[in-house]
């Protein structure tokens, strides 16, 4: 099982407006809390489903394009899912495609197997309730559209990683969505079939022993254990801008070349070498780091940095849960761990790096902060690292001189009218790409000036 899959079972529950919170004493011995808190879950999820069918139609605003939080192994999960309907002669993508596709993927077929059910019978199971072929529901691209009930377990999914504390939403997240909605019959299938929220907590215990043993996690198979990542933890704390960036998931980075040159130059330096953009909020330090991540993509940057992977570490995610001192520090530093071992291969971006001053201290003796954890890894050079921070803010990163030294600080200014319609104008081919809206006309010249308030 992987980490994220353990964090959906063992972490809280958000679904709308209602937040269902892990009883204090869950986990502790002979205690039956996981039933509490499933049944206030079910019933957070029972009321919200029958208020929304009390409120349809609902008008919707403007539409959100969610693609844009999928992770890249959930638009893989999506992509082989298209290809498995397309085999079966139909061109709309059900969530009766993708619990098929899930369930002959590991570690949804070694949860598969914990409820005493062949993945392979139930795959079976799936296909006889998949829809008739039809050529009428084609999408207009070309592409498969997406049945209304996958849209929705799509959106239920998105909604479990806000709540999860995930950034973006993995097939962990999906598969929570297809067992938890219990209306559809997905739901219902795997109800039927004994998939319940009660044994994925089983398999997730389980699991979290094996991992703890050094044991391959059970009902695994061994190709599916060869193809673990190296860095697991930073996978399940981290997002590849790299990949992202491979993948055509990174708008243009348009009027930040020299910025981008200076943290190259920082990072080929021997001492010093961990670059600190700072800058107002939204002047685009972000698109900064994206915008290197795409350099190397590209190959166009020096042959040190050619081949590295940019992974920007979601520190709340790494904070949220950590119930107990210590928790926080174990999952830290076991990323600063994968992070040294493959250090020529990485760049690690931290935004809103003043955090790290105090970040899991939790103010009591004996408990040391990210800052802590990380300097002797800095001082090492056991870690690439580039930060993000406002002038404000890294007046905090001042005041701890040994962390302070570790990084050389990049000033990101506004930009200028003229570079303003330029990113406006090199962003408006992407932007129609996921819009219904066009850019009728492009500004005949920038204004000389902005008008101030008096």
């Amino acid at each position: 099982m992987t980490p994220a899959l353990l964090r959906c079972i063992e972490s809280k529950a958000l679904k709308s407006n209602q937040e269902v919170h892990l009883p204090e004493t869950f986990g502790s011995a002979g205690s039956d809390s996981f039933d509490e808190f499933l049944a206030r879950l079910i019933a957070a999820q029972q009321s919200e489903q029958q208020w929304a069918r009390q409120q349809r139609p609902v008008p919707f605003g403007r539409p959100v394009d969610i693609t844009r939080l999928l992770s890249r192994r959930t638009h893989q999960l999506l992509q082989r899912t298209a290809e498995y309907a397309t085999e079966q002669g139909q061109h709309e993508i059900d969530a009766l495609h993708v619990l098929h596709v899930l369930v002959r993927t590991d570690p949804f077929t070694a949860v598969v197997r914990q409820a005493g059910v062949d993945p392979e019978r139930l795959a079976d199971e799936i296909e006889q309730r998949l829809p008739a072929p039809a050529d009428d529901a084609v999408a207009t691209d070309g592409r498969p559209a997406l049945t209304g009930t996958a849209q929705r377990i799509l959106l239920e999914a998105t909604q479990a990683a806000k709540g999860f504390g995930s950034t973006y939403t993995d097939p962990e997240h999906v598969f929570f969505a297809l067992v938890m909605d219990q209306d559809t019959v997905t739901g219902q299938l795997l109800a039927s079939a004994g998939v319940t929220p009660q044994v994925m907590q089983e398999y997730a215990q389980q699991a979290a022993a094996a991992a703890r043993e050094g044991r391959p996690m059970p009902g695994t198979t061994e190709a599916a254990q060869q193809q673990q990542s190296e860095t697991p933890t930073l996978d399940q704390y981290g997002t590849d801008l790299t990949a992202r960036a491979r993948e055509g998931r990174i708008d243009p980075v348009i009027g930040r070349a020299d910025e981008i040159e200076q943290a190259v130059e920082i990072l080929l330096r021997r001492t010093k070498n961990n670059p600190v953009l700072i800058g107002e909020p939204g002047v685009g330090k972000t698109a900064i780091v994206e915008g290197l991540a795409q350099r190397i993509v590209d190959g166009d940057v020096p042959a040190l940095l050619q081949g590295k992977r940019v992974v920007a570490i979601d520190l709340p995610g790494m904070l949220a849960g950590a119930k107990y001192r210590g928790d926080f520090e174990e999952r830290l530093t076991k990323v600063v761990d994968e992070i040294a071992e493959h250090a020529e291969d990485l760049i690690v971006f931290v935004d809103e790096l003043h955090t790290l001053v105090g970040a899991g201290g939790g103010g009591e003796g004996g408990s040391m902060d990210a800052g802590n954890i990380l300097k002797p890894r800095l001082a090492r050079g056991d870690l690439h690292m580039v930060g993000a921070t406002t002038l404000n803010e890294y007046r905090r990163i001042e005041k701890d001189a040994a962390l302070e030294r570790r990084f050389q600080p990049v000033t990101v200014g506004e930009p200028s009218v003229e570079d303003a319609v330029a990113i406006l104008t090199g962003l408006a081919p992407a932007t129609r790409s996921t819009t219904t809206s066009a850019t009728r006309r492009r500004p005949s010249a920038p204004p000389s000036s902005c008008p101030t308030a008096t």
